[in-house]
């Protein structure tokens, strides 16, 4: 199991611990470490946060050309590194295959899943499969269906065979992962070509089912009864009072942020507040 980020956190630790000691299972933090982050002269090393230490994968933009992966978000030709990385999620699994090959299953959660009970023991044992793909919102669409990804990918894929998913948790298969890897270079060398800018770079939640669908691998949904799909602000819900075990995705990252800067107004507030009393407590004495 890996969580994907680009920072580290008190919140990402705490969901590292809940992954941590599942018999059967080893997890990591896979690290985008582009903005040097953290110093490592290996691409493995153990990360101390907060007074514990997390074992990570750090990659960059080295990391992504050493596997000659193309460097394509959603609308451009060649994108920011951060886009490309939003675009493709099935990257990181590569990453992860490259310097930990010796796995069946490989789970992906992104930084800001949130496991409501004390470990994601629950959550796996719900969605044991064999499968080679299992994620959210997995199902059929088509070019015209609303959904923003699946327009202008006719030059690459036709109606009759278009699939969606949802991709902060996802599982792959290393038969998945290999055959994918495979596909995102040969498809590299076909968008070089094409000359419309209509025609857009497929991606990640779109590129994998429909790829594994096409070629006869197995995919499935995962359980809504293990995972809730819906924006959560843990101060308004306090949804950890009341441990369901479920995965709840988004959980909003700028908590602490917007708790600071509240108490920064309030406190402001209180400031004018009392200097206002005093020049009122003025004025009546004046008078």
């Amino acid at each position: 199991m890996f969580l994907s980020t680009h920072k580290l956190t008190g919140a990402l630790m705490s969901e590292y611990n809940k992954m941590s000691g599942i018999s059967g299972y080893d997890n990591i933090i896979v690290l985008d470490n582009s903005s040097g982050l953290v110093s490592s002269e290996s691409p493995i090393c153990d990360v101390e946060f907060a007074g514990e230490k997390m074992k990570c994968l750090l990659f960059d933009e080295n990391t992504h050309n050493s596997l000659k992966l193309p460097a394509y978000s959603h609308v451009l030709k060649r994108g920011k590194f951060s886009d490309v990385m939003w675009a493709n999620h099935d990257m990181r699994f590569y990453y992860v295959r490259k310097y930990f090959p010796d796995y069946d299953y490989y789970w992906q959660f992104d930084y800001d899943v949130f496991c409501n009970g004390t470990s994601y023991e629950p959550f796996l044992k719900a969605n044991q499969s064999d499968a080679d793909l299992l994620a959210l919102k997995f199902g059929r669409t088509y070019e015209n269906s609303g959904w923003l990804w699946a327009k202008n990918v006719s030059w690459l894929y036709s109606d009759d065979c278009m699939y969606a998913s949802f991709g902060p948790v996802t599982r792959l298969s290393s038969q998945a992962i290999d055959f994918l890897y495979k596909r995102r270079l040969f498809i590299a060398e076909r968008y070089k070509k094409v000359k419309s800018k209509k025609c857009v770079w497929p991606i990640g939640e779109l590129f994998i089912p429909t790829e594994l669908m096409q070629n006869n691998f197995t995919c499935q949904r995962i359980k809504y009864e293990s995972c809730s799909i819906q924006e959560i602000d843990l101060n308004e819900t306090r949804l950890f009072e009341n441990p369901d075990n479920y995965l709840y995705h988004s959980v909003k990252g700028d908590l602490l942020n917007r708790l600071q800067k509240a108490q920064t107004r309030r406190t402001l507030f209180v400031k004018i507040r009392d200097k206002l009393m005093g020049y009122l407590a003025k004025y009546k004495k004046f008078k």
